[in-house]
């Protein structure tokens, strides 16, 4: 009787104990979702801009225009131009030739929305773009 009142309380401890390791996380990480370059496709309309992370109205009336898989039509820099661009999609990059090469970060793109990241001439810009 004296060695099953020892084990009980011995049993019910170890049996707290147990229940109260935690468990194996499982180790799959949430993979980030690949871009879908055909959802640049169209036009894009500026909403809002940043440089140095400080709001700026620079950019208002910006655009892009997606024309095909390689077209791109855009006035980011002042006048309307027209030239080529290649999209990353390991990278998340975005690479724009309109006579003057910009890398852009694909930061998030879905079918209305667009975020873009970029350096020039030493400031930092992100763009929002919206269908």
């Amino acid at each position: 009787m004296k060695l099953i009142n020892a084990i009980i309380p011995f049993f019910l401890l170890s049996l707290f104990w147990i229940s109260c390791v935690d468990e194996p996380k499982n180790n799959t990480t949430a993979q980030p979702k690949e871009i879908n370059p055909n959802l640049l496709l169209g036009k894009w309309v500026l909403t809002g801009a940043t440089v140095d992370k400080i709001p700026t109205p620079r950019l208002d009336s910006a655009y892009f225009d997606f024309v095909s898989n390689t077209e791109i039509k855009t006035n980011l820099l002042g006048e309307e131009k027209t030239g080529t661009y290649s999209v990353s999609i390991k990278e998340k990059k975005m690479t724009q030739d309109i006579g003057r090469v910009i890398d852009y970060k694909i930061e998030k793109l879905v079918s209305d929305s667009l975020i873009l990241s970029m350096k020039i001439n030493s400031k930092r810009y992100k763009v929002l773009f919206e269908k």
